[in-house]
């Protein structure tokens, strides 16, 4: 491989595939997001499982006893709308690097450390999050 083939400009494909990566995992972070903030106010969060959690609906226990309302809901709310603006954030700056080709580096940044950020909202039930960042790291390589 000579110096020339090495420092190439990108390929078209490159950026291209940076684009949809990043703007599948913005947007699969985003519904993950809004999905589980519906579970959340359903008073079903996913993560309880099929029988409430063990102690939960079953046993009546410490889940089936308001405490998810009472003391988690903010909690879990604040993650969600964590990874809901990050998935949104990821959205805007994958469309703001397809349309300017100079910021590309800086923008491929922002997306790695937002998709980063978007694991505390689990991201997208981490798909969203792991897309985010392979785009990111695909528009750094590609600047």
């Amino acid at each position: 491989m000579t110096q020339t083939e090495i420092t190439k400009a990108p390929t078209q494909g490159q950026t291209d595939l940076a684009f949809a990566l990043s703007l599948i995992g913005g947007i699969v972070m985003s519904v993950g997001s809004v999905l589980s903030m519906f579970l959340v106010f359903a008073g079903r969060p996913f993560f309880w499982g099929m029988m409430g959690g063990g102690y939960g609906y079953m046993m009546g226990g410490y889940f089936g006893n308001g405490y998810y309302t009472a003391n988690l809901f903010g909690m879990m709310m604040g993650y969600e709308l964590v990874g809901l603006t990050a998935g949104i954030l990821v959205l805007i700056f994958a469309v703001l690097a397809k349309s300017r080709p100079d910021d590309r580096k800086i923008l491929g940044i922002l997306i790695l450390s937002f998709s980063l950020v978007g694991l505390i909202g689990m991201g997208g039930f981490f798909v969203g999050s792991i897309l985010g960042l392979v785009g990111g790291v695909l528009f750094l390589v590609s600047s």
